[in-house]
Formats: C-alpha cells, structure tokens, sequence
C-alpha cells in the first residue's frame, strides 16, 4: 500500500493564464491531478530554443498529484499543452497525513 503522505508536485509553464486555468481544470476534472495552482501574475523565463536565447512571460503552474498518477497525467499534460516541448517536472514531496489522504482520494479513477 502506498503511504498517502507521498505525492508528486509538477511544475509546468504556460505561455497565458487562460490556456494554463483551461489545461489545470481538464486534469482535475480527470482526476490526474487534486489540484493545481497559477501564479498568474507570471514569471520571466530565459532559456536557449533552437540555437536562440528566448526570453520570454509565462505562467507557472503547480500541480500536486499522486505518483500511481504520473504517467498518466504527464501524457496528457503533453496533449493538452500549447508547447513543443512544454516544461513537466516533477518533484517527490511528503504532505501532512490529512492532505495525503485528500489528495490521494481525489486522484483515484475510482472516487471513493
């Protein structure tokens, strides 16, 4: 059995709030991921895109899901996002038992 206190949280960017709240409440609706986060009032990003420095604004998003949820919802993450190459990374993390618990309900393709 998995301890409910282990959880994922993934880190994404979005090019625009709009497209980032659209792709966060498709993967809550499917259960890939309890929650998810916009710090909409964006980031600035530099980083090096076919041979060029690329600055740009974007949106970043926290998700927090369970890691039986990981494939899935990186896969769709790539359906859904607007990149290329969209940014997914993923970070092991413990919660508190209560939000662990919650979290791990909410991600279940089966609700309780």
């Amino acid at each position: 059995m998995t301890d409910s206190s282990e959880v994922l949280v993934v880190f994404t960017t979005f090019p625009e709030e709009t497209a980032a709240a659209e792709c966060v409440e498709r993967l809550v609706e499917e259960r890939l991921v309890a929650c998810g986060q916009i710090a909409s009032t964006g980031i600035r990003s530099f980083y090096r895109w076919e041979g060029e420095l690329r600055r740009e604004e974007e949106v970043l998003v926290l998700l927090k899901t369970s890691i039986a949820r990981w494939e899935l919802l990186q896969s769709r993450l790539i359906d859904l996002h607007p990149y290329d190459v969209p940014e997914i990374v993923a970070v092991d993390a413990r919660a508190s038992q209560a939000y662990g618990a919650w979290l791990h309900r909410a991600c279940s393709p089966q609700p309780d």
